[in-house]
């Protein structure tokens, strides 16, 4: 901004600076969250649908077991 190097400009933080600071900081806490929820959320799906195709399996096998059981 300046580039005169013999003159110190002191930094100066408005209140506005702080507020979008903590703003932001918020946001990406709450995105975050978020995103962490959606995880647990997929990952409880998937073990429930994992859950059902082995009920499934395993009564598919019972019910080919039976079969070949009664067929001898």
């Amino acid at each position: 901004m300046f580039e005169d190097d013999n003159e110190n400009i002191p930094i100066r933080l408005t209140p506005w600076d702080v507020f979008a600071v903590v703003t932001n900081l918020v946001l990406d806490i709450v995105i975050s969250f978020a995103k962490f929820l959606s995880a647990i959320t997929y990952m409880l799906t998937n073990q429930a649908d994992v859950v059902d195709a082995q009920k499934a399996f395993h009564d598919d096998v019972v019910r080919t077991i039976e079969t070949i059981t009664e067929g001898e």
